[in-house]
């Protein structure tokens, strides 16, 4: 990587997103707001994926495929008028001809990123202004050090505080304050549901950071990535769910930190994509299923002797409570859900517990932006 200069941004938004849906204007708006308020150059990329017929309807109309890219650039076009100062150039699409799932998509935004520090945002998230420059200012002061650690642990990630949508006359309400495990080895968003703190206090230590709105390293996600010279950080079998708990298990098997900037904030909308019956459900099975498998990872062979108990935990909640009342709670399992999540897991459980091949990837067509060219082989979508 160059030094920070116009030419080489040193800061990259990567931002995943299936079919345009209805936040993602304010998401970008949000982004160009604050990118424009940062003392770095800067690029944006959109991992633009084409949404599923079963999800969305059928397309019957070739050009309406291309609508929604064409969209977005119009969108982009205004937001770069409105905001001149944020980013040097167009932004980049990376484009998938379905759903490719948040890993996969994520890994292909980051790939694609030239920046040393990669802000990873959801499209239903919309950054508050100062976000980047405080994450920025944390991770920088941090100088890779925790203190409550050794002094070669090194700090990759930090996070704001991610909070839930309210009313004019409603408490603000925390979404999520980083990642933890809980006492039932079941990972949680920190403080999630609980009043939201005042915007103030130095950076603290957590676990790991929620990819719902999160700043990296560059070099901390190379460090933890395949040995194939990729970047691509996340692991692509999870699809979506779980994928950030696992990525902050291996950054700490790395000796990497993350941090908790409470004067950093987002609204987020949450689970945007999983609201439909069909999509809750298949939502709910993927969690079961992924916590198994990033269990696995965790804990290697001595996962089987373990793995009674996380089912008996599994089992537990087919008797709890339903939905909960906080936007994307997933519903209660049934039975069924239990019984697909399990059997995906048996499918899978050996190559995250040490056995089995490398994960392959889907390598996706890469919009280059103007004044960049684009090789024989990139199969760039027009």
């Amino acid at each position: 990587m160059t030094a920070e200069s116009p030419e080489t941004p040193a800061l990259s938004y990567v931002v995943p997103t299936v079919g345009g849906p209805p936040h993602l204007a304010e998401c970008l708006e949000s982004i160009y707001r604050d990118a424009s308020e940062t003392a770095v150059p800067a690029e944006l990329i959109v991992v633009w994926q084409e949404p599923s017929a079963a999800a969305h309807g059928p397309v019957n109309d070739r050009d309406q495929r291309a609508d929604g890219p064409a969209s977005f650039r119009v969108l982009a076009e205004r937001l770069a008028a409105d905001h001149p100062a944020a980013f040097g150039g167009a932004p980049r699409l990376v484009q998938f001809p379905r759903p490719a799932g948040f890993a996969r998509a994520a890994n292909a935004g980051i790939a694609a990123s030239l920046g040393n520090w990669i802000a990873l945002v959801n499209d239903d998230a919309v950054l508050e202004t100062g976000w980047t420059e405080t994450l920025l200012e944390a991770l920088r002061a941090s100088a890779g050090a925790d203190p409550r650690a050794s002094p070669n642990f090194r700090v990759a990630a930090a996070q704001g505080i991610n909070l839930l949508p309210a009313g004019p006359d409603e408490e603000v309400r925390t979404d999520g304050a980083g990642l933890a495990w809980n006492s039932r080895w079941q990972a949680v968003q920190v403080d999630r549901g609980a009043t939201a703190p005042p915007p103030d206090g130095p950076p603290t230590p957590v676990y790991g950071v929620s990819a719902t709105a999160a700043l990296y390293r560059r070099d901390a996600l190379a460090d933890v990535s395949p040995g194939s010279g990729q970047l691509r950080p996340f692991n692509e079998r999870l699809d979506s769910y779980y994928e950030d708990v696992e990525l902050a298990d291996r950054l700490r098997r790395a000796s990497y930190g993350a941090v908790l900037v409470r004067v950093a904030r987002i609204q987020h909308a949450g689970a945007l994509s999983s609201r439909g019956r069909r999509a809750a459900r298949l939502r709910v099975r993927r969690i079961y299923c992924n916590r198994l498998l990033v269990l696995a990872a965790r804990f290697g062979r001595s996962f089987w002797l373990r793995l009674p108990r996380f089912l008996f935990r599994d089992a537990v909640d087919l008797f709890r409570g339903g939905k909960g009342e906080l936007p994307g709670d997933p519903r209660r399992p049934g039975l069924l859900d239990l019984l697909f999540a399990w059997s995906r897991a048996v499918r899978l459980l050996p190559r995250f517990a040490g056995f089995g091949r490398p994960q392959s990837t889907w390598v996706p067509a890469v919009d280059p932006g103007p004044g960049r060219n684009s090789g024989p082989d990139d199969g760039v979508l027009q």
